[in-house]
């Protein structure tokens, strides 16, 4: 890329609130919705809270890498981005941008041109969530800053009770903080690519059939067979499908399709997941499934 690219690109990156400007906790990109990692501009190393750079130099690293910007807040800074649908084949939403405008704080357009996240200072705990009409999450560790800047979107970040807020957007959808730990732990496994695929904000899925039953096997194990757990954790990912998942297949015993299926992953799995008291995994026997091993866990 010639010094004339280079200067253009970096012109037409959006301007970032200034409260966040001169913190020197940015980094590069890559990934989409869920699934979004951040990487150093240079060295393409994972980052961490000591490695990370000044907004300028992340920006450079994005254009020079083909990534984006990301924003990793300060611990305990109440910094979160939440991430509604806001574009339905390239119109607003106006529950979305009801909701952008009430808001007024900074916001950007995420890369599968559906999604607009906005950045908040939250004022209370930040929950994970997922509305089942439609896809909501918050970001914390890595805030992916899109894109290009929602036109009309103010460069300030407002403060708001991201948890109240939640609850009224998506009814009251969001996951435990304890539920909210072992899905992180689950996506973040070594060789889990396909899970983080069920949970990214455009999943490709050519047999919906076969990717409920692969989640459903897979939840059963992180589980450790928890039924009533299984069920919550995949209501929150993206293949979700509440028309399909909750109908009745079985009229005499009111058998919906999603405890159908998982039943059927349960029963092919002696023992799950548990944590140790050292906090590292407990290896045990996953039974009939052995899709899922016990070296791609650790804690």
């Amino acid at each position: 890329m010639s010094t004339e690219q280079l200067a253009a690109e970096q012109a037409a990156s959006p301007s970032i609130p200034a409260e966040i400007a001169d913190m020197n906790h940015f980094c590069c990109v890559s990934g989409r919705g869920r699934s979004v990692a951040g990487y150093h501009p240079v060295t393409g190393a994972v980052v961490d809270q000591s490695t990370l750079v000044s907004y300028d130099t992340a920006r450079v690293g994005a254009v020079m890498t083909g990534g984006r910007v990301g924003f990793v807040p300060p611990p305990e800074s109440g910094y979160a981005g939440l991430a509604v649908a806001y574009y339905d084949n390239g119109v607003p939403v106006p529950p979305a941008r009801e909701l952008v405008g009430h808001l007024a704080s900074y916001a950007v357009n995420l890369e599968d041109g559906v999604h607009v996240l906005v950045l908040v200072r939250s004022t209370s705990p930040i929950p994970r969530v997922f509305s089942s009409d439609r896809p909501v999450w918050t970001q914390t560790g890595v805030i992916d800053l899109g894109v290009s800047k929602l036109d009309g979107a103010p460069l300030v970040v407002a403060e708001a009770d991201l948890g109240s807020l939640i609850g009224e957007l998506t009814g009251g959808s969001g996951l435990s903080p304890e539920d909210a730990e072992l899905l992180d732990k689950m996506i973040g496994a070594r060789n889990s690519q396909r899970v983080r695929m069920y949970y990214d904000s455009s999943p490709r899925v050519s047999d919906q059939n076969a990717a409920e039953e692969e989640l459903c096997r897979r939840l059963a194990w992180w589980c450790d067979r928890d039924v009533a757990r299984v069920d919550r954790l995949f209501r929150a990912s993206s293949i979700f499908d509440p028309a399909r998942w909750d109908r009745v297949m079985f009229p005499a015993t009111g058998m919906t399709r999603g405890r159908w299926v998982i039943d059927r992953a349960v029963s092919n799995v002696n023992e799950g997941y548990r944590p140790s008291k050292k906090g590292r995994t407990t290896h045990r026997n996953i039974g009939a499934w052995d899709q899922v091993s016990n070296r791609e866990v650790q804690s």
